[in-house]
Order: C-alpha cells, then structure tokens, then sequence
C-alpha cells in the first residue's frame, strides 16, 4: 500500500509540475452561437488576424478575429467554410472545401467571396500549399502517389509529378513549399511495409523528390505532422498508437534527431516559428495538450489547457501569440501573461488574482486566496479534470482586496473525492482565472 500510494504521489507530482498554469485561455464561443460538440478543423493566422473552421454545427462555419484574438465573430459565409486553412497574408486565405475536391481562396480576410476551384486531378485532396497569390503558383496532395503543381492557380490543367517505388503507395497529408524550388510533403507510405510514415524533399519544385522520412518506423498506422521553419530546419512529430515522438533536423531531412518522447501522447500538428520556438498540439488523456520548447529543443514542457478537447491544429503568429483548436469547441489564444485575450480585457496585475492554493498538493485541507479590485460577486468553483464541476465554495459577493476560502476535498454533496488532479476558477462579472491543484490521499 505505501509502494502504490508513493507512485501516486510521484504521478501527480509530476503531473502538477508537468502542466502549469499556462497562457493559453480558451474563448467562449457558445456566445457566438457555436455548439459545444462542434469541431474546430484548423485555424490559421496573419497579421491581426485568425481565422478557423467549424463542423458538427451541423453545417460548416468559421469564427474570425481581426484584433489578435480579443474579439470573435461568426462572419457570414455564402458557401461552406474551408477545411485545412493557411494565409500567405490577411488578404489571401487558403484551404480545402469541406464536402467535395475543391480548392478554396478568398481575399477578404475570410468574409463571404470565397473562390471555389477544381484542379484537374483524380485524388482526394488532403493539403494544397501557395507561395504566391499572383500568378497563383502552388503544390496539391491527397491519397495518390503523385503531387499537382499550378502556376496559374488551378486555371488549366496541373503538371503531375508520379513517386516511383518505394513511393508507389504513397498517400500524403500535408505540402509546404518556401520558393519556386524547396519544398516537402508527408504521409503515409508503404516503404517498409503498410505502417510507416513518409517525408519527401525536392529542390527543384517537384519534379524530383528525395527520401528525408523518419528513423523510426510505427508497429501501427502513423500519424505524421511536420513543419519547416526553411529548407534546412524543420520539425517533426509522429505518433505510434498513443506515444508520440517529436524529431529535429537541421540538413533538411537528411538527418533526425529525437527529442522528446511521451508515451501518452497524440500529436496532430506542429507550427514551428524560429530556431528556438517550436508547438505541437494533440491530446494527452482526456483532454487537449500542447508541447512547446524555447531553445531549439533542448527541453520541452507540456501545457494541459483547462476544458479543451483533442486539438487538431496550431498557428502561432510569433512566439508571444498564437492560437489552437479542436473538438468539442475548442479555440484557445496564446498571449502574454497578463493579457485576457479570450474575453478582449486586460487584467492589470494585482487588482483581480487568484493565487495558487496552499499547501499542494493537499491532503485534508488547501487555502485559497484571491484578490479582488473592487467589492464584487464572485463565483469559485472547483472541477474535476474533465471539466465536470465537484464543489461551488463560493457564489456571493466579496470585499475588495484579498479573501480567502478553504477547501476540505469534498464535493457538494459532502462526499470526499479521490485523489487526483483538479481545477479551481475564479470568476467575476468581467474578468475569470483558472489554476490547478493536487488532491493526494
């Protein structure tokens, strides 16, 4: 029994430490008439502006930002949202049109006016990546071993480039190109046999491709993300059933290095900003989770945003912003410390605080205080780890200046709660914050 309780005790030490509090916040969108089972495909982001599709709404919306992520609007769409978006600018938006073989663009930061386009090619598409709006050059992938180019913006028919063997079963996920020469796509492929994922380089706008895959093979099917911050540095994260692996190169592939390994870990996309800054975002247990490193992958931490589903994609603007998104209505904005960019205030530091509980992790009884500007109602609740409420300890208005409450490990019914991981927010008519603590017993 005190073998198994130290092995908890370590567990939720370290899952405490591995997820701080983080500047990832979530933004409500239920207020924009989006439905919480929603699924947010991708998002993308230029400038001032971030933009991401929705489904299971039941029909395909988007919601868009032109502030950095403090203020949201469900603009009006003639046509169905894109799926997989990318930006080369505000004012050129990319992506795939969700219920058929279409390419979609539009140049009116993602306002109504989309162009719908049907490339000549007999594959489902899974990416298209452009490198310029004028004349329109770009790269198109799918489930075919073979890669469509346009210069003309899918105005006549596109030039096919067909992998040979090993690549003849090749079915691709993602394209990205820096210029008119260098570029990659990744997939699946069946070179050592039908699990194994696939990068290919070219360096003459693909009409020869070179083998840049992985190491490491998967014993099942592979989820593969990749991303170059230019012809030579780049990153890559492949999942083998729950355990992801992240990989670095810097000679473009020839050669990969693993970095960071967790065995409980589904990673979906990977936005790589600089040589130092790198994200991937997935699902660690229940929840969404997003591994970032700082130091060009010298070491790497992981963030569980609170009440996020499964992420499937992530953009980041520079390394102060960025946004993610996922299912079950998931859109988070990363922004500094300080910012609430979900709900467009700012919090000025010390009038409104909600401090981490004390002791933690806890056994009995934790004390938590907070901080307000300004005589108040406030609500303070604790949640469980899936997002589900267990104790309401306040709902009542406080003085202004510091307050505390305690908390004992019981639920509102009076029933002690098991060991583990849970939530405690704070909220005000204007202004909310969210921290973690660790129940051990």
């Amino acid at each position: 029994m005190r073998l198994v309780a130290t092995s908890l005790a370590c567990l939720l030490f370290l899952t405490a430490k591995a997820f701080p509090q983080s500047n990832w916040q979530k933004v409500d969108l239920p207020t924009l008439g989006i439905s919480g089972s929603s699924i947010l495909n991708s998002v993308t982001t230029s400038g001032s502006l971030a933009l991401s599709s929705i489904s299971g709404d039941p029909f395909y919306k988007a919601v868009r930002s032109t502030d950095g992520g403090q203020n949201w609007e469900n603009p009006p769409l003639t046509i169905l949202a894109p799926l997989k978006l990318k930006s080369l600018s505000s004012s050129f938006l990319y992506g795939l049109r969700p219920d058929s073989n279409f390419i979609m663009t539009n140049a009116n930061q993602g306002v109504s006016a989309w162009t719908v386009l049907r490339p000549s090619v007999n594959m489902t598409l899974a990416d298209v990546h452009y490198i310029n709006s004028s004349p329109g050059q770009a790269w198109a992938v799918g489930d075919s071993p073979y890669v469509a180019i346009t210069a003309n913006n899918w105005s006549s028919a596109p030039q096919i480039v067909r992998f040979s063997a090993p690549f003849d079963s090749v079915s691709l996920t993602s394209v990205q190109f820096f210029d008119n020469s260098f570029g990659f796509v990744a997939g699946r492929s069946r070179k050592f046999g039908s699990n194994a994922s696939v990068i290919l380089s070219t360096t003459d706008g693909g009409l020869t491709w070179q083998d840049r895959s992985l190491p490491d093979t998967c014993g099942t099917t592979p989820l593969i993300a990749v991303d170059f911050v230019n012809s030579n540095l780049g990153w890559a994260a492949q999942t083998c059933g729950t355990s992801a692996t992240v990989y670095k190169t810097t000679d473009g592939g020839a050669n990969w290095v693993p970095q960071y390994t967790n065995p409980l870990f589904l990673i979906f996309s990977i936005d790589a900003v600089n040589s130092l800054y790198a994200w991937a975002a997935g699902q660690f247990g229940v929840g969404g989770a997003i591994v970032k490193t700082s130091n060009g992958g010298g070491n790497w931490s992981v963030t569980q945003p609170a009440f996020s589903g499964r992420l499937l994609s992530i953009a980041m603007r520079d390394t102060a912003y960025g946004f993610a998104c996922g299912q079950s209505a998931t859109l988070l904005v990363y922004s500094p410390v300080g910012t609430d960019v979900a709900d467009g205030r700012q919090n000025r530091p010390g009038s409104f605080e909600l401090s981490q509980n004390y002791p933690n992790p806890f056994n009995g009884q934790t004390r938590i205080l907070f901080t307000l500007k300004k005589s108040e109602p406030v609500n303070l609740t604790v949640y469980n780890i899936l997002g589900q409420p267990v104790k309401k300890l306040l709902d009542e208005t406080r003085p202004a200046g510091k307050n505390e409450v305690s908390w004992d490990g019981r639920d509102d019914r009076g029933i002690s709660v098991p060991s583990g991981v849970y939530l405690y927010k704070l909220s005000t008519l204007g202004e909310k914050q969210i921290r973690k603590m660790v129940l051990l017993k």
